[in-house]
């Protein structure tokens, strides 16, 4: 099972010092792909193994306490003087972001990141500014 489609605009959203989806000074243009369409990321040097880690155990724990935190306040929230409609609506938007949030926890749990197709990047122009 591919898990990665479910990741959507690409894996290089990620926003950290090293990666990202606008050129910066010092980058290089890198693309991989999934399936058959490319997506590209600027980088100063290649991603690599510990990286495709790092992405995964960091955004573990950012849907897991988002999914603990979406349950919370779904069965523990307090008493308020809103109308039954409104309570009704909060619970319908806590019930789906914790169902969001619960799977992709999943998703994050079953991902391997040997099998990250970022790995298999390539540089493809030492210029990111140069138009193509």
């Amino acid at each position: 099972m591919n898990v990665y489609k479910h990741f959507k605009f690409g894996r290089s959203y990620r926003k950290n010092a090293r990666f990202g989806i606008l050129p910066f000074i010092g980058a290089h243009r890198f693309v991989y792909y999934m399936g058959d369409r490319p997506y590209y990321f600027y980088s100063d040097r290649p991603y690599t193994i510990k990286d495709a880690k790092a992405w995964k155990i960091r955004n573990l724990i950012i849907y897991a306490v988002l999914t603990a935190g979406a349950v919370s306040l779904l069965f523990d929230r307090p008493m308020n003087n809103l109308s039954e409609t409104v309570n009704l609506i909060l619970n319908i938007g806590l019930l789906i972001a914790a169902v969001f949030c619960a799977f992709r926890t999943f998703l994050f749990i079953i991902v391997d990141p040997q099998k990250d197709p970022m790995l298999q990047s390539s540089q493809c122009d030492d210029q990111p500014g140069k138009k193509v």
